[in-house]
């Protein structure tokens, strides 16, 4: 039972580290997005140059941004370390499973929208997956409590005040 706990744990901070990478590239996304929708045709080709023979995806964008081509590179490397910290849950983290499945559902739809430059949609994606994975780690937090014996959070059963002061003893 350590065992699951302690991998239980690992799934919650995996979680916790890669949610703070899709944060990261979908803000990284929505400046791209905004930068697509404030070019005039005058912008200038990125550190490649134009005569290497890459789309224009592929470069960085003047401001040293990567193109929406490294972003679904990004994606994809995000849902393969989701699939990771999957794999790494035991049976107590069977209830969250379904939840990190449409987190990688949204990642490949995600990377999809990105590799077909429609950036609008790919953040949403992002934030569909975030949504999921956010929920899926506060249910392995409330399993884990469970397995420790403590209240669950959000479930109404609260044993101490606001204060911190255990209920029904004498403090």
């Amino acid at each position: 039972q350590e065992q699951e706990g302690d991998e239980t744990q690992q799934a919650i901070q995996g979680l916790g580290d890669l949610m703070g990478q899709q944060r990261g590239l979908m803000d990284r996304t929505f400046r791209a997005q905004q930068g697509q929708q404030g070019q005039d045709g005058t912008s200038q080709p990125g550190p490649g140059g134009p005569g290497e023979g890459q789309n224009q995806f592929d470069q960085f964008d003047e401001n040293g941004q990567a193109g929406a081509g490294s972003l679904a590179q990004e994606q994809e490397d995000l849902h393969e370390t989701l699939r990771g910290i999957m794999e790494g849950l035991s049976e107590n983290g069977e209830d969250a499973r379904e939840g990190l499945d449409g987190a990688g559902q949204a990642m490949d739809e995600a990377q999809e929208n990105l590799q077909s430059n429609q950036l609008g949609a790919a953040t949403q994606a992002q934030q569909d997956a975030l949504n999921e994975m956010r929920e899926s780690a506060q249910q392995l937090a409330r399993n884990l409590a469970a397995e420790n014996g403590q209240a669950s959070l959000g479930d109404g059963v609260v044993n101490e005040d606001p204060l911190v002061r255990r209920l029904g003893g004498n403090n």
